[in-house]
């Protein structure tokens, strides 16, 4: 379960990385974005050079972000105490997502099971594009009702709490973590800065 909100500048979906995998994909592709394609990259050296940095900046992005996915996970696997933090901690999100008119853990299970079915290799594409759809309105409320949990400052605080407790657990067993989230925090702003200086 991913708790670095803050830290991957990333939406608060993310929290729920773990419980339902394609909404962290979709929310990492919106923070990444993909590299501007040019129409005449090939007679455009400049453009070509920025677009193969950009890409290079953004694998290195990722590869420094699944170091520390992989110690996150390790971390979480060997520690109980935190594994019952991040349970409590999900049943209050959760809990504060849905209303009498919104299930927030129903609507988790319906989006996993949207996502069993796109994965299917024999679905139809029509069926397919109706149940992306579905999909897409779905993970909308879902966001909005947890945009709408971490306004909560009780919500706020707990999530910052076992953040840090989660930061500081791995810290303890693997050293490099420290070193890890700066190259993240380094690599982030080295990413914006080149869209932000995209060749027009």
């Amino acid at each position: 379960m991913k708790l670095f909100c803050k830290m991957f500048k990333v939406k608060p979906l993310n929290i729920l990385r773990r419980v339902l995998p394609l909404l962290s994909l979709l929310a990492v592709v919106a923070v990444l974005g993909s590299p501007p394609v040019y129409a005449d990259a090939k007679s455009d050296a400049a453009k070509q050079a920025y677009v193969k940095s950009l890409r290079e900046t953004q694998q290195h992005l990722r590869d420094v972000e699944k170091k520390l996915s992989d110690i996150q996970k390790e971390t979480e696997a060997s520690n109980p105490e935190l594994q019952k933090r991040e349970e409590d901690f999900r049943k209050m999100l959760m809990s504060a997502m849905s209303t009498k008119d919104y299930n927030a853990d129903e609507e988790m299970k319906r989006l996993n099971e949207l996502q069993a079915e796109l994965t299917k290799k024999d679905i139809k594409p029509a069926d397919k594009r109706k149940l992306f759809r579905e999909f897409l309105q779905r993970k909308s409320r879902f966001q909005q009702a947890q945009g709408r949990a971490f306004s909560q400052p009780n919500i706020k605080k707990a999530q910052e709490a076992l953040q840090a407790g989660m930061v500081d657990a791995m810290k303890k067993r693997h050293p490099e973590t420290d070193q890890l989230l700066k190259e993240l925090e380094k690599t982030q702003k080295e990413f914006a800065q080149k869209e932000a200086n995209a060749p027009r």
